[in-house]
């Protein structure tokens, strides 16, 4: 999964913000599992009713059932410090979330394909 953080991070058009904005689109600043879902299958990721709420598990560091943008940010950055610093430094793009279709789709087709390998990757994890 690391490798998969670090190729996520090396596109220049992905950043943290964005990526959280798909999940969380009434901009409460926490998404659950029920909108992980959601939005896992506008993206083309199908994962496990246990796996989304594991997935919740690991990173909920307050156990309320709710993923905030510092423990989602937990979920996605990469070890290497450098790599880890840039990503959080970089800012939105700006660009609004599409409410119908492919929520990533504000990001390059090429950074849409890494953000869903991360994702299995995530929710692979979970089921082993």
């Amino acid at each position: 999964m690391e490798r998969a953080k670090e190729h996520l991070a090396e596109n220049e058009d992905f950043n943290l913000l964005d990526a959280f904005a798909m999940l969380d689109p009434a901009g409460r600043g926490n998404f659950n599992d029920l909108t992980l879902e959601q939005v896992m299958k506008k993206i083309g990721v199908n994962p496990s009713e246990e796996a989304l709420k594991l997935y919740i598990q690991r990173y909920d560091m307050n156990e309320d059932g709710e993923i905030v943008f510092k423990e989602f940010c937990e979920s996605f950055l990469p070890k290497n410090e450098e790599k880890a610093k840039e990503l959080m430094a970089r800012p939105s793009t700006g660009k609004e979330i599409p409410a119908y279709g492919k929520p990533h789709a504000i990001f390059r087709i090429l950074t849409q394909g890494d953000l869903e390998t991360l994702w299995r990757a995530h929710f692979r994890i979970e089921a082993e």
